[in-house]
Parts: C-alpha cells; structure tokens; sequence
C-alpha cells in the first residue's frame, strides 16, 4: 500500500512563465510530492486542491476523490493536476480512475486530457497505479474537507 498526505504548497510566480503564485495543497505520496514526481518542470499544471481556493469549488472535488459524487467530466474520470493559471481541461489535465473498495482505494489509469480529443496516457508517469488503505485515506480527505468547511470561503 501507497502512503498519502495533502500538505500547503506555495508555488512561487515567474514572470518569465507569465505564472502567478498560487497556494495549493501538494499531494504527498510514500513521503514524495506528487507534483515534482509528475509534473518535474514538463507541464504548467499543479493539485487541484486549493486551486480555487472556495468552499463551494473544493467541496466537489473532495467528493470525487472520496466517491461520494461521480466526475462531472464527460470520461467520468476525476481531475489531478489543472491548469496552473486557469484550472480549466481545455488547457489539459492530468486526470485519474478512482476505485473505492472495501478497505482501499485505488489511483488507476492516469492520463492527460483536454476535454476534447482522446485521452492519452504516456510514459511520464512511471507508475500504473497507486492504492491507499481506505482510513488513512479519507483521514487526508476529511481534514482537507474540514479545513474548508472552517474557512467558510
């Protein structure tokens, strides 16, 4: 089993990139950040949590990962990474499957899409799945939960 924890990340603004600085929380698997494992420069995207930094946005996504509510993309599969400056798939994503069983949950398929074209899965990601035991799991989810139901935003 694959360790998680969702910890604050602040990504600093470049104005080289024409990127602002945006607060998130980093995903944190088996004690690596998810986002300089995958992402290592190649892409402008970062987590989708505490991208929008609003209750009302991160609450959903919340839900997804913790299969209380099904993606609302069109491939039914659940956004990982967005666009750094807009959080929108047409820019592409890194997305995922989501298995929930009885003690796990398991990240299968990842892959990059916009929205649009087929989904492509490559070779930058080197893993083909990742499987958390279900209580550590939604122990991470439900703090990151709880965190924005007290901020009230």
């Amino acid at each position: 089993m694959n360790s998680i924890k969702i910890v604050p990340r602040k990504f600093d603004s470049d104005s080289k990139r024409r990127v602002i600085a945006r607060n998130i929380f980093d995903i944190i698997i088996d004690g690596e950040s998810l986002t300089d494992k995958l992402i290592d420069g190649k892409f402008d995207t970062l987590p989708v949590f505490g991208f929008y930094d609003k209750a009302e946005y991160e609450l959903p996504t919340i839900q997804e990962f913790l299969k209380e509510k099904n993606s609302e993309l069109e491939s039914k599969r659940i956004l990982l990474f967005i666009c750094r400056e807009c959080g929108d798939i047409g820019c592409g994503a890194i997305t995922v499957d989501i298995e929930k069983a009885e003690n796990s949950y398991k990240w299968n398929s990842f892959a990059w899409e916009n929205g649009d074209n087929e989904i492509i899965t490559s070779d930058f990601i080197d893993f083909n799945s990742l499987e958390f035991t279900k209580s550590e799991y939604e122990v991470e989810l439900n703090n990151l939960r709880k965190n924005w139901l007290q901020q009230g935003i």
